[in-house]
């Protein structure tokens, strides 16, 4: 991996850290349009999301759904079809909360992180491993 390359993420990384993501949106819209009381919820509910997604995680949910293609495409259809639930109500003004004047889909939108740097030259893993390490000295 080339240094020019290489400093380049650490940039860009370092300002996706500093950037406030979805949750920290979803916060501050509930505390501006709801008060503070409606943003405590919101904590709540965030946390108890992650805590049940780092225990999913730990139990291994992720090699159970690796050795059942079935399960896996069914969660999969369930999450579409959510997904296209949620863009049919925020298209047709019946979602409820937006974040600071934009829509569900704009708001915290982050790209993906490791695909923009690709070199083709270099080995996969190596690369990888190298950006993982920088990612996790800026955070």
């Amino acid at each position: 991996m080339r240094w020019e390359t290489w400093i380049v993420f650490v940039i860009y990384e370092t300002a996706m850290c500093l950037s406030p993501g979805p949750a920290v949106l979803l916060v501050l819209s509930q505390v501006l349009a709801r008060g503070t009381l409606a943003s405590l919820w919101s904590n709540v509910g965030i946390l108890t999301g992650n805590t049940i997604y780092f225990i999913l995680s730990a139990t291994g949910l992720g090699a159970i759904l690796l050795a059942s293609h079935g399960l896996f495409s069914a969660i999969r259809w369930v999450g579409a079809a959510y997904i296209i639930y949620l863009g049919i109500t925020a298209f047709f003004g019946k979602s409820k909360g937006t974040f600071g004047g934009e829509t569900r889909f704009s708001a915290g939108f982050r790209p993906p992180r490791f695909p923009k740097w690709n070199d083709p030259s270099a080995r996969q893993s190596r690369r990888l491993d190298i950006l993982r390490r920088a990612a996790a000295a800026v955070r």
